[in-house]
């Protein structure tokens, strides 16, 4: 039995993986800050070098503006890019006025990635759940003990300056 659903998935990665999930299921998945971010970091390189860019821009892009991002040497890593970008559905083309092709960032996906990057939202551990420090210690404990070591290090220090003048002078 284990053989037949190894053989059904063909996915070597989480990019293959997600190109496979309908779209609705993708839209609910980049609700959370968390997945956001490790899709972002799956991308192609020059992949996550488009979404940095459009990531504080909140309207679409030509795509004439997107492709003048790359020089034609790379053409093929743009292709692939673009392609990666819009089989997650990370962003979405468009067209602006004068019947422009543009693109612009998927918004529940642009703002969970803010959100991811920034370090803000809600956390995404459960904090009751990790055990209380058995090793805690006070304040008045830690700045005490602080004033001890400080002392034995200073004391070592001039006692060391002492002896090696004393050679020096003696």
């Amino acid at each position: 039995m284990a053989t037949s659903t190894s053989a059904a998935l063909k996915c070597s990665n989480l990019t293959d993986y997600l190109k496979t999930l309908p779209k609705d299921t993708l839209e609910r998945l980049y609700h959370h800050p968390a997945t956001c971010l490790a899709v972002f970091r799956e991308v192609p390189a020059l992949a996550k070098q488009y979404v940095m860019r459009l990531l504080y821009v909140e309207h679409p892009v030509p795509r004439a503006v997107v492709e003048s991002w790359v020089t034609t040497n790379k053409s093929a890593d743009a292709t692939d890019a673009s392609a990666a970008l819009t089989d997650l559905g990370l962003w979405i083309e468009t067209s602006i006025s004068g019947g422009l092709s543009s693109w612009v960032l998927y918004k529940v996906f642009r703002e969970n990635l803010k959100i991811a990057l920034t370090g803000g939202g809600t956390q995404w551990i459960i904090s009751g759940l990790v055990d209380q420090d058995p090793n805690k210690r006070a304040v008045s404990y830690l700045d005490q003990y602080s004033k001890e070591r400080w002392n034995t290090v200073r004391f070592r220090l001039f006692a060391r300056v002492y002896y090696f003048l004393a050679e020096f002078y003696f």
